[in-house]
């Protein structure tokens, strides 16, 4: 059915973050805006090649979409495993084997990549429907292990509903510019820019790091927050940046269980 293992699994990011299947009409469909021509382009030729399926174009009525429609029984029937067409759920029946290239799928459809005052940004974002558990699983296959999860309400879809954020701590966008390779035009120039700056930051924490492990010290002592900051040797903002070196160093974990944060036993917290 393709020819490249690794542009299928591309665009089977690309089709779960931004399209969808009708297995009535025997119907694989990629949406993609109409401005995004290079994109659109991109996506035809390589589609074409790789399942074999030359797809016709078409337009939404308010001509904001162009849709890419691929039409056939056994690629229906292929994509269909990886897509649920009526929940919109994502599956994985089979291990990746290049999850990079499903990364990038994914990124290119329902990420954000930007670089501004010397500093790459990665966001993720998606409804809350646990397909964001399968991008932290492919992110850490590939050597990404800092990142933040953030719910919030969005009214995004005419509707107001809860969608995940997942926000790669600088200091690991490194690693996402080198292995990660996008084809989105405006996400590609942002990754090549901050491979051409050549210098990666350290990312200073939201609120939720900072507020989870410092309730995490806290059950773990007697100190108030006063007390604590004297202990960190900081105080204020700064007590974010003191926690995310902790980290960097390992004396702060997180753990795949649960998704929570653990403190190892260097910190030597009981002495505190």
């Amino acid at each position: 059915m393709f020819t490249n293992q690794r542009d299928f699994e591309y665009l089977v990011g690309v089709i779960q973050g931004d399209g969808n299947v009708r297995k009535d009409h025997n119907l694989v469909r990629i949406s993609i805006h109409a401005e995004e021509q290079e994109f659109l382009r991109t996506i035809y030729e390589l589609g074409a090649k790789t399942f074999n399926v030359k797809p016709t174009i078409h337009t939404e009525k308010d001509g904001t979409m162009k849709i890419l429609h691929f039409k056939s029984k056994k690629l229906t029937r292929l994509i269909s495993q990886y897509k649920d067409s009526t929940t919109g759920l994502w599956s994985i029946p089979k291990k990746l084997n290049y999850p990079e290239e499903w990364l990038a799928g994914v990124w290119d459809t329902d990420g954000y990549a930007k670089f501004e005052e010397e500093r790459l940004e990665c966001i993720f974002s998606q409804k809350s429907n646990h397909n964001i558990d399968f991008v932290k699983a492919a992110l850490e296959e590939v050597g990404i292990s800092r990142y933040n999860v953030s719910t919030f309400e969005d009214d995004r879809w005419e509707e107001l509903t809860e969608t995940d954020y997942l926000r790669i701590w600088s200091i690991d966008t490194e690693v996402f510019a080198n292995r990660i390779k996008l084809k989105f035009p405006k996400k590609k120039q942002a990754v090549e820019a901050a491979l051409d700056h050549g210098e990666f930051y350290a990312y200073r924490p939201r609120g939720d790091f900072r507020k989870e492990v410092l309730e995490l010290i806290m059950a773990e002592t007697d100190l108030s927050n006063k007390e604590l900051a004297e202990r960190l040797d900081t105080s204020g903002s700064q007590i974010t940046q003191k926690l995310a070196e902790l980290f960097n160093e390992g004396e702060i974990s997180k753990t795949k269980k649960n998704d929570s944060w653990s403190l190892n036993s260097n910190l030597k917290i009981e002495e505190w």
